[in-house]
Parts: C-alpha cells; structure tokens; sequence
C-alpha cells in the first residue's frame, strides 16, 4: 500500500495499461477474491481482482525469472520486488465505482475474516434457506469465505452430519458453526498451512501431525472415537465431502448416499 505499479502484464485480460503508474491505496480479501484498489491521476479509480479457485496462488520475486506458461498477472512495485499471480481462475481490471454492482462482488454476505454480524449470518441462512448444512456452508451469499476443507472440518466439530437440513438447526447452533469458521479462517490467516485441528479437541490429531479431522480420510479410522471416515459426493457441484457416522449421526439414514 503507498506504492506504484511498475511494468504490469495481464494475460488475456484487458486493462494493463489502465493500471500501470498505479498507487496501490488498499488490499482487500472479500471472501475467495483479493482485491487490490489503486488510485492514478487524472484517471478513474480501479481496482485490480484475482480469485485463486483451487490452484492458484500469489509470488514474491526478488529476481527475474521467465514466466510460466501459468502466469495471469505480472508487474513491479516501484522501488521493490515483482509480483506474479500464477493459475488463478479469475482475473479483471474494473471501475471502482462499479464494486457495488459487480455479478460476484455484489452477491457475496459478509466476510468471515472482516467485519460481520452473526445474526444477520443467521437471518441470510434462513432467508436463502439451502437445503442442508453442507450446502450452507458453501454458500457465499449467506456468508463468504469458508470453502470445501472447512466444510467438513466444521461440521465435524459441531457434531453435525453434513445432510441434516436446515431447518432441523436452531439459530443459536448455527450461530456457534459460523462463529467457529470465522475464529479457523482467523487463525489459519497467520499460518503456513492451513489446520482445522486447533483446539483442545484437536490435541491428540496434532500430535499425530494431522492438519484435518476427517477432509480427505475418507476409509481410515476418526481420530476421536475409532470409526471408519466416510465420504460422498454433495451438492450440484459434486464436492467431496468427508464425515464420521459415529461423531455426525446421519440425519435421514434411509436417503444418505452411500459412504466409499
């Protein structure tokens, strides 16, 4: 923040030369997109998104190297190292003014890592009403930020099965399920890796030098009580996800696809 964009390259995307001399004024995460706002006289303001999806990822360079065939975004910061963006799913230069209405931006609920409200998480939940808990925590409209790990993660430390509906949940239980994403996201902030075995419950996972409870374990025993992790495929994306039978009980038995 304070400083100049210096030779920027965009890859299939427009708006390099909107950016280059650029001062960096904020760098924002708004749940999965990064967001770097930057201020140019006698121009617009602008703001430069990335959305990593599952593969992408930011690097520092401290010396030149060829690009790879990978790489979206590329620039300089006056006085200072280059920046790459490699394998992100999205990249876009757009008109500040036009955040508030931009199609992703604008359907995002409040950021788990910013400032949010709680209840009104809840009050989107119940307005959006998704038809299971896997389902809710996936959706970006009700909160942003948690992703597929978490999804797992967070509802077996809840002791909720991931295809309980809804509606079986109270206020106050969702409440504690987003309440925990945001104190993981928080915390895995300030981390290397990302661990959703932090807390007393996780003890004896971390000492055995496991990062997650049951995200992918699927067929090998639950940490806690010894019963074999399942998995399935969830939702109309197919995202896998991975529970304990014996820590989640199954909420409709005779309907749950099968675990493998």
């Amino acid at each position: 923040v304070g400083r100049t964009l210096r030779h920027v390259w965009l890859r299939e995307v427009s708006g390099a030369s909107a950016i280059e001399g650029a001062e960096v004024t904020a760098v924002r995460s708004v749940g999965k997109h990064l967001l770097i706002d930057l201020q140019k006289a006698d121009a617009p303001d602008r703001i430069l998104r990335s959305h990593l999806g599952m593969n992408g990822s930011w690097r520092t360079l401290r010396r030149p190297v060829p690009r790879n065939p990978a790489c979206r975004i590329a620039f300089r910061i006056e006085g200072g190292p280059e920046l790459r963006c490699e394998e992100a799913a999205q990249v876009e230069v757009f008109l500040a003014r036009d955040e508030v209405r931009h199609p992703a931006l604008s359907r995002l609920g409040p950021d788990l890592l910013g400032e949010h409200d709680l209840d009104a998480v809840v009050a989107r939940a119940r307005a959006r009403s998704p038809e299971d808990l896997g389902a809710l925590l996936l959706d970006q409209g009700t909160a942003a930020g948690l992703g597929n790990v978490y999804k797992s993660e967070l509802l077996f430390r809840a002791g909720l099965h991931p295809l309980l509906p809804v509606s079986a949940v109270d206020d106050a239980t969702l409440r504690r399920l987003f309440e925990d994403g945001a104190q993981l996201l928080a915390a895995n902030s300030r981390r290397s890796r990302r661990v959703t075995t932090l807390g007393p419950r996780g003890a004896k996972a971390r000492v055995r030098g496991l990062d997650h409870f049951v995200y992918g374990r699927g067929g090998r025993p639950c940490i806690l009580c010894g019963t074999r992790v399942q998995g399935m495929r969830q939702g109309p994306l197919v995202r896998p996800t991975w529970w304990c039978p014996r820590c989640q009980p199954p909420a409709r038995p005779a309907s749950a696809p099968r675990g493998r």
